[in-house]
Formats: structure tokens, sequence, C-alpha cells
């Protein structure tokens, strides 16, 4: 767990409305420089990361449906091929 080192870190909760920023800041005790005594906890809101929660969602939902579309146009012309493949050979 990062508490249990001198790292500062943050970590975020969303809801749909707003994300919630929670920084931790350790302060080093006096006696062991290798250990935190307390932290600084600061929390902020911040509406960026819905936002970018937002875009990416919208960008894989788009990003899926270009790709089965694709999908489905060389499924449609692997088809096509055979079609006039098979009356070609009829024909003869």
């Amino acid at each position: 767990m990062k508490i249990n080192s001198l790292e500062e870190f943050a970590i975020y909760g969303s809801s749909k409305e707003e994300s919630i920023v929670i920084s931790f800041v350790p302060i080093a005790n006096i006696k062991d420089r290798n250990k935190a005594s307390a932290y600084i906890v600061s929390y902020t809101t911040n509406s960026e990361i819905n936002n970018t929660l937002n875009s990416f969602y919208v960008i894989n939902l788009i990003s899926f449906v270009l790709i089965l579309i694709v999908l489905y146009l060389i499924y449609k012309q692997i088809i096509h091929k055979k079609r006039v493949e098979f009356r070609s050979l009829c024909k003869n």
C-alpha cells in the first residue's frame, strides 16, 4: 500500500456529476525519516475527470460501431466475390 511508504499519491472517486480527488502528502517522522508519522489530506472536486471518462466512452463506442461496419462491408464483399465466381463457373 502506498500509505505505508513515504510517497505522495492521489485517488479519485466519481459520481454522475463530479469527481472528488483526494491527495495525500506524507509528513516524515522526526525520529525515523523512513516512516510517515502523518499525512496531509486534501479534497478537491474535479469535473475534468468525468469529462475525460465520458469522452473515452464515446470514442470507444464510435470506434466499435465503425469496426462493425467495416467488418460487415468486408463480409459483403467476400460473399459477392464468391457469388460472382460461382456464377462464372456455372456459365462455363
